[in-house]
């Protein structure tokens, strides 16, 4: 995929209520790595969830699965790991599914795009949210019949860089967060 790129040999200036948002799958967002996180284990009894996806740090570990209360827990997938920095631009990757129980598991979230800003003089920020990068949450294990099924994974924030002699922003937020995993579902529950 390709992200989001601006090379300008002036100004740019974000307005204020002006934002450029490539989250959750957008510009530059892979939709899927090569070393991402791994799917929740599958169990009618409580599966586990998906390991939320790598990006400039690793990802978090899929909740385990409760088999009904009963022990051993099924363990959730295992976290993507962080990305060596890239030689390009790079957004971040995509959570795992949760696994499957009496339901389908929820699906990951996807990873936050990529933005590359460039200006000869100055990056100026006037707005109070002007650039999201942000990893999209996973979905919640399905209910539909039977439930126990888990959680998708988070999507990794993705990439954003900005380069300039003179980068001005006062109340500006940049954000490249992670999404959060979903809720597994239980059985009989709604």
């Amino acid at each position: 995929p390709h992200a989001l790129a601006f090379v300008v040999n002036s100004q740019i200036t974000i307005a204020v209520d002006a934002q450029i948002d490539i989250s959750d799958g957008g510009a530059g967002a892979p939709t899927a790595c090569a070393a991402g996180a791994v799917p929740g284990h599958n169990s009618n009894d409580g599966a586990g969830g998906g390991g939320g996806g790598g990006g400039g740090a690793a990802g978090g570990v899929g909740g385990d699965g409760d088999l009904d209360d009963g022990q051993p827990f099924v363990a959730g997938g295992a976290k993507g790991p962080a990305v060596a920095l890239p030689a390009g631009l790079h957004g971040g990757c995509p959570g795992a599914k949760g696994g499957d129980g009496n339901s389908l598991g929820g699906a990951g979230g996807a990873g936050g795009g990529a933005l590359y800003l460039v200006a000869a003089s100055m990056i100026q920020l006037d707005s109070s949210a002007p650039i999201n990068a942000a990893g999209g949450g996973g979905q919640g294990g399905l209910h539909d019949t039977g439930g126990d099924a888990g959680g998708g994974g988070g999507g990794a924030g993705g990439m954003i860089v900005l380069e300039a002699p003179h980068i001005a922003a006062t109340a500006a937020t940049i954000a490249a967060n992670g999404g959060g995993g979903g809720e597994g579902s239980e059985s009989g529950g709604a």
